[in-house]
């Protein structure tokens, strides 16, 4: 049954409508009982520090491994030798990130898949891939 203020009409295609006002619906309510979220006071809290500071026995551990690294990459002869994806990228002096992005680009080296979960450069593919992005003098 209807409500005692509802008033029908029957518009052109025949079809009965009821017209009830904003406030009967509730909507209007509502929407005056919304407040607004209050902004937190205050100077912003600082964020803390994603990893801690190394430690300058750290860093010269880390140091020490690269240089064995690069000793060790030094001695290859073989240009079938497999360098480690790490190697390839200490020998080429740039970070993972950055040689992540050269070989999904598709401007790397040929990849050499290692183990389901690890890849490797070929000397003769690095060695390729250099030569390949050698620049004119300008």
């Amino acid at each position: 049954m209807l409500p005692d203020n509802t008033r029908i009409n029957r518009q052109d295609n025949g079809l009965p409508t009821i017209q009830i006002s904003l406030q009967e619906t509730g909507f209007v309510a509502d929407k005056a009982r919304a407040k607004p979220k209050a902004k937190p006071k205050g100077k912003p809290k600082a964020k803390p520090k994603a990893k801690p500071d190394k430690t300058e026995a750290e860093r010269a551990k880390r140091a020490a491994k690269r240089e064995a690294d690069r000793a060790l990459i030094a001695q290859v002869q073989n240009p079938n030798q497999v360098l480690t994806f790490q190697q390839w990228c200490l020998l080429n002096g740039f970070s993972i990130g950055t040689a992540r992005r050269l070989i999904a680009s598709g401007d790397g080296p040929i990849i050499t898949q290692l183990s389901p979960r690890r890849i490797g450069v070929r000397l003769a593919d690095h060695i390729r891939w250099q030569a390949s992005r050698a620049r004119g003098v300008a």
